[in-house]
């Protein structure tokens, strides 16, 4: 599995620990190295992701649930399992596409 990773605070991070050890290794060598690091990571293709963001239904009324991530209520069929509990049919939040944890 690919790792995302934030390009700007990655360099960002470069940069401080250069900051760090330019009195152990000198300017000159620090600024090749941060100069090297936004070369390589501005170089790199972008990744089509999206931010998955993860919820929980909550419950409103006796018939609705509502997304912990966007508040939105949501009537849906429901199904009983094996202890009678009652849960909401999506694993997902039609409205801003929340993952639903159990």
């Amino acid at each position: 599995m690919e790792k995302l990773i934030e390009s700007e605070e990655l360099l960002s991070k470069i940069i401080r620990v250069c900051d760090n050890h330019r009195t152990d290794y000198g300017n000159v060598a620090m600024d090749a190295i941060v100069k090297v690091a936004e070369a390589v990571i501005s170089g790199m293709p972008e990744a089509d992701a999206k931010q998955v963001l993860h919820g929980v239904w909550l419950w409103d009324t006796k018939s609705d649930y509502f997304c912990s991530q966007c508040s939105k209520c949501v009537t849906c069929q429901e199904y009983a399992d094996d202890g009678g509990e009652v849960h909401p049919k999506y694993n997902f939040c039609p409205y801003c596409g929340a993952e639903m944890e159990e």
